[in-house]
């Protein structure tokens, strides 16, 4: 029976022997291309970004599966997916061995910490790793056409990001978030992140279909185009954003946001030493940054994630700040309730009686909704109670809804994220629907180390702003703090910005063209800025694919075409 692949297959050259030796080529040498593809999607990514390598990383992979079978692109892809995914270690390594360190042993340089870290690592890395070979082994199977199996590959990997157990759910899409705005942020506004990644891959594996030809024709040339104009896109600068016509109206008043970047050690937040050193050093960071352009204009200040030092209960929140806050806070704590503990932000809005004079302070809480597994909530944590075997890990209460703060008549409607929230699919949307116009999120990348990983957790986060069109404040403790102008529609929002790195303000400056303003990393500052306050609904991309969610779906119907098309193959 005829291979259906063969017409895919090049042909000899007339009067070649089957026996005659080939010279060996790249092309033959698979493991070759899956270790060069698999080490460009990590550069792919920030602080490198080199973005116009991840067309090229799947080019590779679609190369080294030709011919494959079933358990032999298995093998491939696994081992492709170990390169990819052993960018997680510093990540997972120093994540876990930090929580060990500063929480059950008490020593955040222990050797045994370092050991609980990497050994997490070691247990992660084959499971991750082996989505990455379903993908490549589900792709020998798909239908026998160029279009059809350069999509299929598209979905596998869309389904994988989506579905796969993973503890950092960030999506290789991201990767399009340039730091300056280029063409590929318009390809993010368009389309998404996840589709991205579709037309990452689907052009990869459409360029690699044209080097399956003895004779290329110009219609196979044209199957590497899509992949070209990914590559190109990142490469295009694009030009000064104007000003929304509401920001050169007469009477319109800038809004002023201080986003706090205080450098505290984790060490030194979660104990009873030191809390009141802590607290007067946050204190004074507040004062400092509510101070506006104007006088007796509006500030909100914006604090990271449990920057607080213990827990907090509503009323000790109260009674901490009322003889001395004068702006809106937005400030991460751990909260403190019956049912428990939870990671939460709470908005802290001072009152004045207007007969009786008497302060007060108004308080809006939200509570993280996705808990991170092993960090934050330990998965099956019942059953292993009931069990016996007890972690060192405390399961913290999750929130019910997504978070949004009401800020009266001075600010639009507020959307939130706490950590890792701010690079999932949903959470920016969730927050939309409930009527938010801009984002904040509050954050804290002291537990992944200061080399690539805030930059990268920046990069995902400013994916998600450049997606769902919002205006993005972003408060770390000690990673790198910045606001996300996204330039919907061509414009710009942010008008101006000045910073305070030491002991005065710097001058301010006119922003033009950033699509983001930030902090020097690691430096104790306050980032300050004004902007439009034309805050106007933003929308899903025009162009996306069906949400994550359905993927499943599209992925069986994907699968029932191609059995029907074997089927008639047969006949």
């Amino acid at each position: 029976m005829m291979d259906p692949r063969s017409s895919d297959s090049p042909e000899p050259p007339s009067g070649a022997s089957r026996g005659d030796p080939q010279p060996v080529t790249v092309h033959r040498k698979p493991w070759f291309m899956v270790l060069a593809g698999a080490v460009m999607i990590p550069l792919s990514l920030e602080p490198w970004g080199l973005v116009l390598l991840m067309p090229v990383s799947f080019l590779l992979l679609a190369r080294a599966l030709t011919g494959a079978s079933f358990s032999r692109a298995l093998l491939i892809g696994w081992i492709f997916g170990l390169v990819v995914e052993g960018l997680g270690l510093p990540w997972i390594g120093t994540a876990v061995s930090r929580y060990i360190g500063i929480f059950v042993l008490g020593d955040p340089g222990s050797a045994t910490a370092s050991a609980a870290g990497l050994g997490a690592f070691l247990l992660r890395w084959p499971l991750a790793s082996l989505g990455w070979g379903l993908c490549a082994a589900s792709i020998v199977f798909s239908p026998n056409k160029v279009w059809l199996r350069a999509m299929w590959a598209g979905v596998c990997f869309m389904v994988m990001e989506s579905y796969w157990p993973r503890i950092f759910r960030w999506t290789m899409g991201a990767a399009y978030a340039t730091e300056d705005p280029t063409g590929s942020w318009l390809l993010v506004q368009w389309f998404g992140v996840e589709e991205m990644l579709f037309f990452a891959v689907a052009s990869g594996f459409l360029a690699a279909s044209c080097w399956d030809r003895s004779e290329r024709t110009r219609r196979d040339w044209l199957a590497t185009v899509p992949a070209l104009v990914l590559m190109a896109s990142p490469l295009i600068g694009l030009a000064k954003a104007p000003l929304p016509e509401s920001a050169s109206a007469i009477g319109h008043v800038p809004l002023t946001v201080s986003i706090v970047q205080p450098v505290l050690p984790l060490e030194l937040r979660h104990g009873r030493e030191g809390a009141a050193e802590q607290l007067k050093k946050i204190r004074a960071l507040i004062e400092v940054a509510s101070e506006g352009p104007i006088p007796d204009q509006p500030v909100l200040v914006v604090l990271p994630e449990g920057i607080l030092p213990q827990s907090w209960k509503i009323e000790w929140l109260q009674e901490w700040c009322l003889d001395w806050l004068s702006q809106p806070l937005l400030i991460g704590l751990s909260l403190r309730e019956e049912q428990g503990y939870s990671n939460a932000v709470a908005l802290l809005t001072p009152r004045i009686d207007p007969d009786t004079r008497e302060r007060s302070i108004e308080v809006q809480l939200g509570r993280k909704k996705e808990l991170l597994p092993f960090g934050e909530t330990v998965p099956f944590g019942d059953v292993l109670a009931g069990l016996g075997i007890e972690l060192p890990v405390t399961s913290l209460v999750a929130g019910k809804e997504a978070v949004t703060f009401d800020l009266g008549d001075d600010f639009p409607m507020l959307g939130i994220s706490i950590c890792y929230e701010g690079i999932l699919a949903d959470t920016a949307a969730e927050t939309i629907k409930k009527g938010a116009r801009w984002h904040a999120n509050v954050t804290e990348d002291l537990w992944y180390g200061d080399w690539m990983l805030p930059a990268q957790h920046l990069q995902f986060q400013r994916s998600r702003a450049i997606e769902s069109g919002q205006l993005w404040l972003r408060s770390v403790n000690a990673g790198i703090t910045a606001v996300i102008d996204p330039r919907r529609h061509g414009r710009r929002s942010i008008l101006s910005s000045r910073q305070r790195l030491g002991q005065r303000w710097s001058q301010w400056q006119e922003i033009t063209d950033a699509g983001q303003i930030a902090l020097p990393m690691g430096q104790v500052g306050v980032l300050q800025v004004q902007i439009t306050s034309d805050f106007s609904a933003p929308g899903a991309p025009l162009l996306s694919l069906p949400s994550s969610s359905p993927m499943l779906l599209i992925y069986c119907i994907l699968a029932c075409f191609w059995w029907n098309l074997r089927r008639m193959q047969r006949v």
